[in-house]
């Protein structure tokens, strides 16, 4: 049911596409080690505090991992 939702939505957020294209345009001008200091920040300032939920910690440190394999693919 979800992916129906999404699979109808999807030419609908392609007229919002070009929104994207100048946030992108900065993160590339960032220096490259912005990613890791990034990365080390969420997961001091996030994931290592108890007081938040497992649920929201699990998931920040599971997308900080998909966006680390995700930079390393060719």
């Amino acid at each position: 049911m979800h992916a129906e939702t999404a699979y109808h939505l999807h030419p609908f957020l392609e007229y919002f596409e070009h929104l994207t294209y100048p946030f992108l345009g900065f993160i590339g001008t960032l220096p490259s080690w912005f990613q890791m200091a990034y990365l080390f920040t969420a997961y001091l300032g996030v994931v290592r505090k108890k007081e938040w939920s497992h649920f929201f910690r699990f998931h920040v440190v599971m997308g900080m991992l998909l966006e680390i394999a995700l930079q390393s693919l060719p």
